[in-house]
């Protein structure tokens, strides 16, 4: 934030925000954009799956591996810590691989088969380690596909 410069907006009029307008700017053609419907669709199908792995996280944790209250907390917490700092670090590596590439789809699909095994991995782990590298298989795979269509202001030779 400290280098990026705001626009100087002073003595300009402003536009009234038109509800309306922003409603109809919502919508997209399905049949126009294919590619972006079937984006959005993969994005939701991931952010679910995401979603209930989260949500059901330390419950798992305590049923499943059999976690005690102290080691719970410190699992939580290294698991998330783990799936934010690979994605962090994975994010703009994908986004750049996808650019090299020009293509979007094959690294979508390598990250959609990189869930499918993050999940059988943590699903299959019978100790704490083996969760922990699924968390970090899953994290990969959600911030492969995430970043492969979210790089959209770099600009492509």
């Amino acid at each position: 934030m400290a280098i990026l410069r705001e626009p100087d907006f002073a003595g300009q009029v402003r536009v009234k925000f038109d509800y309306g307008y922003f409603a109809r700017n919502l919508y997209f053609n399905p049949k126009k954009a294919p590619d972006f419907a079937w984006y959005l669709i993969s994005i939701f199908w991931a952010s679910v799956g995401i979603g209930v792995v989260i949500t059901f996280l330390v419950y798992f944790l305590q049923f499943e591996l059999k976690l005690d209250e102290n080691s719970l907390v410190s699992m939580v917490f290294k698991a998330t810590l783990i799936i934010n700092g690979t994605a962090s670090v994975v994010s703009p590596l994908g986004g750049t691989l996808a650019d090299r590439l020009g293509r979007r789809k094959p690294i979508v699909a390598a990250g959609a088969l990189l869930a499918s095994a993050g999940y059988a991995v943590m699903d299959a782990i019978v100790n704490s380690s083996g969760f922990l590298s699924g968390c970090v298989i899953l994290s990969v795979s959600a911030m492969v596909c995430y970043s492969a269509r979210r790089w959209h202001w770099r600009r492509r030779p």
